[in-house]
């Protein structure tokens, strides 16, 4: 699965945590990230643009982006997601 931004670097100082086995709400808009999501480190650059999230294991989870760490000035964007 491919993360990916429209502008260069805009997912680079991102967390992406994984909150395995989710059962969503029936308004996907209610749901609250579990406690137990973990930061996911299985990923890498590809691009400028994009994040590769390697290695989830199968089941239904929701990925999160968190960008708190990232310098106050830096840009974030998620314009799209790719899987295969």
């Amino acid at each position: 699965m491919w993360l990916c931004g429209h502008g260069k670097e805009g997912l680079k100082h991102t967390d992406i945590f994984l909150d395995k086995d989710v059962k969503l709400p029936v308004n996907a808009s209610d749901y609250m990230q579990s406690p137990k999501a973990e930061l996911w480190t299985k990923k890498s650059p590809v691009g400028a643009e994009c994040v590769s999230v390697n290695e989830l294991p199968p089941g239904s989870h929701v990925l999160s982006i968190d960008t708190a760490k990232a310098p106050e000035k830096h840009v974030h964007e998620l314009s799209h997601v790719i899987t295969w």
